[in-house]
């Protein structure tokens, strides 16, 4: 290759098919020149659109700027700029430059996403996921709060704080645990708290099972006529829930049966 140059062109000189050659493989690119200098412009515009209302390359008094068709004039990049980090981490904006951590990922490959800690090298605080494993984790050794904790709008939220081993479920609505959707599904095992309605309710095929009074003894309410009994436990109820509370109230000794609280049809 050699440098585009004007040599042998002087005042008055014929233009010749070879200069229109040489013009037109500088213009297309056919053939590839070390140098050609384009010393005095203002624009080089593509698209129609001409000076700075058009797009394309411009020098703004000696620096160099590019425009997107309907974008605004912006300088060159100074130096070349390469990908931070290593493979899959995400890029961001730091401070005006490219910033990358192998703890700000996503896998391509196996659709995995990770913040935080997922190294294990600090405190174990990290959001991930995997749609290979088909697992999502909010781990934190601290507090996690999932919902409108700070109580903006209804304070629906579910809470776990590890310090002091507390998970609050915190709703002013009706709150399920179990087998409550999916008819058809399961065996509709499940505990209902209506705030609302102030009620404690519970769907049980076999029994809800109250134990830990005070006396050691256990409750079991019949739900279902001629259920048998549930292994180790011997007493059936049919009573209203405040009886099972008064029940659960009194300070039975061991020895002591809850047959005599029993209806005559238990």
């Amino acid at each position: 290759m050699a440098d585009l140059s004007k040599s042998g062109i002087t005042s008055g000189a014929t233009f010749t098919n070879t200069m229109l050659s040489n013009l037109y493989d500088c213009l297309t690119g056919t053939t590839a020149y070390d140098n050609i200098s384009v010393s005095k412009y203002s624009y080089l515009n593509a698209g129609g659109a001409t000076g700075s209302e058009g797009y394309g390359i411009r020098n703004n008094s000696g620096t160099m700027q590019l425009k997107n068709n309907d974008g605004s004039w912006e300088q060159f990049l100074a130096g070349v700029q390469s990908v931070s980090g290593s493979q899959y981490a995400i890029v961001w904006n730091d401070g005006g430059s490219f910033g990358a951590d192998d703890e700000f990922f996503y896998n391509t490959a196996r659709k995995d996403f990770g913040v935080g800690d997922t190294g294990g090298n600090g405190n174990n605080t990290f959001i991930s996921m995997s749609d290979t494993d088909g697992q999502v984790a909010l781990n934190s050794v601290g507090f996690v709060s999932l919902g409108d904790g700070d109580g903006e709008s209804n304070g629906t939220y579910v809470s776990c704080d590890d310090l002091n081993e507390v998970i609050r479920f915190q709703n002013e609505g009706t709150m399920f645990i179990g087998d409550d959707d999916w008819v058809g599904f399961g065996t509709q095992t499940h505990m209902e708290v209506n705030d609302t309605n102030q009620q404690i309710s519970c769907s049980t095929a076999l029994g809800v099972i109250v134990s830990g009074l005070a006396g050691g003894q256990a409750v079991v309410t019949k739900v279902s006529p001629g259920a048998e009994p549930l292994a180790g436990y011997t007493s059936y109820l049919s009573l209203p829930i405040f009886t099972l509370w008064f029940l659960m109230s009194l300070n039975l000794p061991t020895s002591t049966t809850l047959s005599s609280f029993l209806p005559t049809n238990a």
